[in-house]
């Protein structure tokens, strides 16, 4: 039957974010099932989503981190998937399919990145699809961690 999960703590700073969200699975990348739909709550900091099955659902919460947004589900048979901790160290790192829609997106990204103990600073700039990170000896795990708690999703390489 149908399924609704709601992810709390998602980075929705503007208009735009919103919008955002609602284009979520046009991207041929992340393809999600029909009759998924994806409804954003600036003021919540929340996404909530409704499929017609958990598979459905499951597949629309890859796209929203595909499209470069994090939230906290609130179904444990639903959610996304979790960062396998590592201790691999690194100077650089490439993180893609972020979302930077305005300098409010920037300002929060950029500060949840230079958090992490080891890192100097980024490449974030409003519209950027790939932000590169770097510093001296810091761990990816961590800056992806920080990023999802600040609520953004995104891929790194």
């Amino acid at each position: 039957g149908e399924v609704t999960v709601t992810l709390s703590k998602v980075h929705l700073c503007c208009g735009d974010c919103e919008d955002a969200v609602g284009k979520i699975g046009e991207n041929d990348r992340y393809p999600i099932g029909p009759g998924v739909t994806f409804t954003a709550d600036r003021k919540n900091e929340s996404i909530v989503v409704k499929a017609p099955s958990g598979k459905d659902a499951q597949a629309a919460l890859r796209a929203i981190v595909g499209a470069g947004f994090y939230g906290v589900s609130d179904n444990s048979a639903v959610a996304i998937a979790e960062l396998k901790e590592d201790d691999f160290t690194s100077d650089t790192m490439v993180i893609r399919d972020t979302h930077l829609c305005c300098g409010g997106c920037v300002r929060a990204f950029k500060k949840a990145v230079e958090s992490v103990d080891g890192v100097e600073g980024c490449e974030a700039k409003a519209g950027s699809a790939r932000v590169e990170v770097a510093g001296k000896g810091f761990k990816p795990y961590e800056v992806m961690k920080a990023l999802r708690e600040a609520g953004f999703g995104g891929v790194f390489q």
